[in-house]
């Protein structure tokens, strides 16, 4: 089960890299070729069909948890059952989505935005494209659900990967050729089609047994897979207004080309973000699967265990984000943004509260206790959305930021209260034993650096960032290992690399003796 879950983990991540890598070489080619309120656009497009996502009942997580349940168990009929039957409710749910984007669309609704009269006509062509990728989009978080429930994600982050490279490599190559703004949405987005079919195939052979049939279709499954999910998408609508409803607003009380300010200085925000979601996504399934087979016994593990290194790499890049996102963002995008830098700082610093219970939460979903986490999140959303609205017109952009930091602060606090007595776990204990133990070893090495901090900021060359990071991420990790491991779990990773040093050794020595 760990090796599984660590292969999970490493492949999450390494499609993250790849993500990340990409959208560093992308980002500044797109500005630059079509243009600050043209890209604002592209964001705004593309973000309209992740909105309707919220609305998804939540059926990719239920998905997960029961695909991996029943293959545990060994019952073939009811994987096919789940598979199918959510293929047939998101089949519908793509045409719907669509029908609604064209209505949108068609009723001038794109006047709410501030979207000037030069790239109008472009930005109606691009929404009713989005509005054809739906159909396309919905089918597949089935597929991907299934996936993660079988936990093979290495295929899964393959195709997702392999796809993004294609996708973003021909958008920047038809925008660096000046084609029209359309067109190179269709590119940005090809990934949906072709990851759609590859997955469906290699789905096939992952279970050869599953076939669509609509006979499978059974409606008393997605009544109890409902059950367990629609408090989920009460999580996934908290998403939405934490974080993509902030653009929107900025559209509507902002100018467009202040989307895509927002979006490069958020840039390292988000990928804390993605980078605490990732090593906590491979546990859902894992959870589920362990808590079906052991019951509670098996579950503490990941809420103390788990959670605790998860705070760990969560301080780590939280940490490494408010010393380096300045000279990232100056040598990534240039001094255009210079100004909204600090906003990046204060945003990465918060995700050491923000972030702090995401592991939680997916033990939570694992083992069936969603109803108020979901309640938790919207609660909080519904308050971002709000602060946001109210901010934006009083402090800008920045106002924006602000209302996401203070009602997320206050979802905190709302977790520990609501959630953690249906888990029986003790609030001061967790938050001593899991947050504190698990990120202090982080704060003290960020406190050590804090003298550097005009020498990091002043950073001028790539080669001096990448010098400055991998020197503090030393320091940061020596500190965690001296400080932040276990005397069992410190004898363990030294046997381990001591092996590892063995097994070099007598390959060397193996390549000497054949020559």
């Amino acid at each position: 089960m760990l090796k599984k879950i660590i292969t999970n983990t490493f492949s999450n991540y390494l499609l993250r890299l790849i993500n990340i890598l990409l959208n560093l070489i992308a980002i500044p080619v797109l500005i630059g070729t079509v243009g600050e309120e043209a890209f604002g656009l592209l964001i705004l497009a593309n973000l309209v069909v992740g909105y309707f996502h919220a609305f998804d009942f939540g059926l990719p997580a239920a998905i997960t948890k029961y695909v991996a349940e029943f293959s545990a168990k060994q019952d073939e009929e009811k994987v096919n059952q789940v598979i199918n039957s959510s293929l047939f409710v998101f089949t519908v749910a793509g045409f719907v989505v669509c029908s609604l984007i064209f209505l949108f669309v068609g009723f001038d609704g794109l006047s709410l935005l501030n979207i000037s009269q030069s790239h109008y006509a472009s930005a109606k062509n691009l929404f009713y494209i989005a509005g054809v990728f739906a159909i396309i989009a919905w089918p597949r978080l089935v597929l991907e659900g299934a996936f993660r429930g079988l936990q093979n994600f290495q295929k899964l982050n393959f195709t997702l990967g392999c796809g993004r490279i294609l996708a973003i490599g021909l958008a920047m190559l038809l925008a660096i050729y000046s084609h029209p703004l359309p067109l190179i949405f269709v590119a940005y987005n090809i990934d949906k089609l072709v990851g759609a079919v590859w997955q469906f195939v290699w789905l096939k052979q992952e279970i050869p047994f599953w076939s669509v049939r609509f006979i499978t279709v059974k409606f008393d499954v997605l009544k109890w897979m409902f059950n367990f999910s629609l408090w989920l998408m009460l999580g996934k609508l908290a998403v939405m207004l934490e974080y993509e409803s902030d653009q929107l607003i900025i559209g509507a009380a902002l100018p467009v080309v202040m989307i895509t300010v927002y979006s490069v200085i958020v840039y390292p925000f988000r990928m804390i973000q993605q980078i605490s979601g990732l090593s906590a996504t491979a546990i859902m399934p894992a959870v589920s699967e362990t808590h079906a087979v052991n019951g509670r016994e098996g579950v503490d593990r990941f809420i103390y265990k788990g959670a605790r290194y998860h705070n760990t790499l969560l301080a780590f890049v939280a940490v490494m984000g408010v010393f380096l996102a300045g000279p990232f963002i100056r040598l990534w995008m240039g001094g255009r943004y210079q100004d909204y830098v600090w906003i990046a700082q204060l945003a990465c610093f918060f995700q050491l509260l923000w972030q702090s219970n995401a592991f939680l939460g997916e033990v939570c979903t694992g083992i069936g206790n969603s109803k108020k986490p979901g309640l938790v999140a919207i609660t909080t959303g519904v308050i971002n959305i709000s602060l946001s609205i109210w901010w934006v017109n009083l402090f800008g952009l920045s106002g924006v930021i602000w209302g996401t930091i203070v009602a997320g602060i206050l979802g905190v606090f709302m977790y520990y209260y609501v959630v953690f007595p249906d888990l029986h776990v003790p609030r001061l204990n967790y938050l001593s034993t899991v947050v504190i133990k698990g990120q202090w070893p982080v704060w003290f090495g960020g406190l050590l650096i804090v003298p550097f901090w005009r020498n990091i900021q002043v950073i001028e060359t790539w080669q001096g960032f990448v010098f400055a990071a991998v020197v503090l991420s030393l320091l940061v990790s020596v500190l965690i290992f001296i400080f932040g491991i276990d005397k069992v779990e410190k004898s363990v990773i030294i046997k381990k690399m001591r092996t590892l040093q063995s097994v070099n050794l007598l390959c060397l020595i193996t390549c000497v003796l054949k020559r």
